[in-house]
């Protein structure tokens, strides 16, 4: 016994020393200051933006990375025995892993939790003498996955929510599944359920951090069928050019960080800006972090992907919806209703009727769509499908669909948007400059953006007016807070409400003096073609000119946009106040040289009762980065 005692002393006396002699390399080799180590641990400029204490084996492991260095060298030859599973882990949310959670120790070792920090480690240390502890939750979940290559999705704007008005971002590990539908997709986002948050609570502790975020992994299906069909977003499947080994650290780096809460902020700590982390433990060679400091929107961090060049490829897969407006534009009317008969439950005879191919397809899809929209209940939808397939069945081959692939939203003109211009108010010149944070407005170009579609955020124009002497000279001419558009296209099949939402300060208000102003309104569009759309909106107006007042507006808009390089706007209002009225006539044409670099011209004519006509012209060119 008394032998056994001196061995174990000794052995613990051995297995310190071994310890420190690790600690001390690592401290000589510098390894705590390396950018890998800073990545692994969430740190930039010494601090971790993790704060969760599951994460560091260092009481300060969060702002002291030597520390955290050698308290996680440690906690690999720490015995199974003396593991400790932290409570929070077994009350997680299971949406985080694919297989069931272990209970077991051994799956709560160092050696199994930080796959990517041993990686790391060992290529300098070359650890010897490790404990032994089978990884079996690490080695069933990979190898379930299988993760082969990465892809970056990106799920275009949905403007029923506040909370993806930019779109989103999440990465797709590929497996050797014959569909890529069959793999696993990797998402970042706060944990809250947004359709049941009061939408200026959500907006409010979104923006100033009052969630946390947390990674998951669910099946790419599940999530296609929440973007493409429930919320009828578009997707963009950006294909990464990483190498399996760079994949399979991706994935060691997603375990570390299971179950792991992490601030989440809307405007910069999103889902687009935590998975740059994933992206730079691949490759610790690319910086994605460098082309943000103030805010982060999914387009902007594709942009930055392409700049690192680690973009292969790009794919796109349309929405339900999308698939639906193909065969309309396809089909005439009364095809069209046939097809929304079937796919209600109608009996309908479609003996005479031509084109019954796609009218049965219409109507498969048409049908999907009401139940996912839960217009029809499951046992209907059941009855129908199966009766549509049975009918179909007998027609033999299908139809050629070929929905074609727009512009890719890697050739879309960046989001902020810096203007110089040459300005004339009624015969008088300037100059001046405008300036927009983000992110894209109707008078943009359209390629790589949601069709009809207006998020601006802070943007400020000013002038100096040369007819005027010293400060006086200089003019603020708009200074937009918030601005908010969606014109959906009403047609045989969909008839979406159209509705814009601003409030800032300008000069369109009876006289040429700035006014704070803020509206709402509703309407209807209509496209005419692929190329050109209108619409009208009824918009009350509260402005304040002095005085607080209110006033109605009457818009009516023609839209063009080329399927590249021209843009044009045009937009008559009508303002009625209690005892005036005036018209306010706008006009834009821009021209897009090369990516992120327009020339514009806009003119606005104002004509009120009480003072003398109005028009304002500028002419310069738009810088987007």
């Amino acid at each position: 016994m008394r032998f056994l005692l001196i061995l174990a002393f000794f052995s613990v006396i051995c297995s310190a020393n071994v310890i420190q002699n690790y600690i001390d390399e690592a401290s000589k080799l510098k390894l705590s200051e390396k950018k890998q180590w800073h990545i692994l641990l969430h740190m930039l400029d010494d601090k971790s933006e993790i704060r969760d204490k599951n994460f560091f084996y260092a009481k300060d492991g969060f702002k002291n990375p030597q520390e955290e260095l050698e308290a996680t060298i440690r906690a690999f030859y720490q015995s199974i025995e003396s593991v400790e599973i932290p409570k929070d882990f077994l009350e997680a949310d299971e949406e985080v892993k694919v297989i069931a959670k272990s209970r077991q120790k051994e799956d709560y070792h160092a050696l199994c939790r930080f796959k990517a920090r041993f990686r790391f480690l060992n290529d300098f240390l070359d650890f010897k003498d490790l404990p032994f502890v089978k990884c079996k939750e690490y080695e069933e979940n990979l190898k379930y996955i299988n993760p082969k290559s990465a892809t970056i999705i990106f799920p275009t704007a949905f403007m029923g929510s506040p909370a993806s008005m930019f779109g989103h971002t999440m990465l797709l590990l590929n497996s050797d599944f014959k569909s890529r539908l069959l793999s696993f997709a990797v998402n970042f986002s706060a944990q809250v359920d947004s359709s049941k948050e009061n939408p200026l609570k959500f907006a409010f502790k979104g923006i100033f951090g009052g969630y946390s975020g947390q990674y998951s992994i669910l099946p790419y299906y599940e999530k296609l069928k929440e973007y493409q069909d429930m919320e009828s977003r578009d997707i963009w499947e950006i294909d990464l050019n990483f190498s399996q080994l760079e994949v399979l650290k991706i994935f060691e780096h997603i375990w570390e960080l299971r179950d792991i809460k992490i601030s989440y902020f809307y405007l910069n700590k999103n889902c687009s800006y935590n998975l740059f982390w994933l992206l730079e433990i691949a490759r610790p060679s690319i910086n994605l972090h460098q082309y943000f400091f103030y805010q982060v929107n999914p387009p902007e961090t594709l942009f930055a992907m392409q700049k690192e060049k680690i973009v292969l490829d790009v794919r796109y897969r349309p929405s339900k919806q999308n698939k639906i407006l193909f065969y309309e534009k396809k089909l005439d009317f009364k095809s069209l209703m046939l097809a929304k008969k079937i796919a209600m439950g109608e009996i309908v005879s479609l003996s005479s009727q031509k084109d019954i191919v796609d009218i049965l397809d219409l109507s498969a899809e048409l049908s999907e769509f009401y139940f996912i929209k839960q217009r029809l209940k499951y046992e209907q939808y059941i009855t129908i499908a199966h009766h549509i397939a049975s009918l179909r069945s007998k027609l033999g081959k299908p139809s050629n669909f070929k929905l074609k692939s727009p512009i890719s939203i890697l050739d879309a003109n960046q989001g902020a948007r810096f203007e110089t211009f040459l300005i004339s108010k009624n015969n008088l010149s300037g100059m001046g400059i405008s300036f927009r944070l983000a992110y894209h407005s109707i008078d943009d170009n359209d390629v790589g953006y949601l069709r009809g579609s207006q998020i601006e955020f802070l943007k400020g124009s000013v002038f100096l007016d040369a007819s005027k002497q010293g400060f006086e000279q200089v003019q603020i001419n708009e200074a937009k807070i918030f601005s908010l558009s969606s014109f959906g296209m009403i047609g045989a099949l969909f008839q979406p409400i159209s509705f814009r939402i601003q409030t800032g300060f300008d000069r369109s208000f009876m006289k040429d003096a700035l006014a704070y102003y803020m509206s709402g309104g509703v309407g209807m569009a209509y496209a005419l073609n692929d190329f050109l759309y209108s619409y009208y909106l009824l918009e009350p107006i509260f402005y304040i000119s002095e005085a607080p007042r209110m006033t109605l507006g009457n818009s009516l808009g023609i839209v063009f946009q080329s399927p590249r390089d021209i843009k044009m706007v045009f937009e008559y209002q009508n303002r009625l106040y209690k005892k005036d009225n005036g018209s306010i006539f706008s006009l834009s044409f821009s021209y897009r040289i090369v990516r992120n670099l327009d020339l514009f011209y806009q003119l606005q004519a104002y004509f009120f009762i009480k003072e003398k006509e109005r028009v304002d012209q500028l002419a310069g060119v738009r810088i987007y980065f």
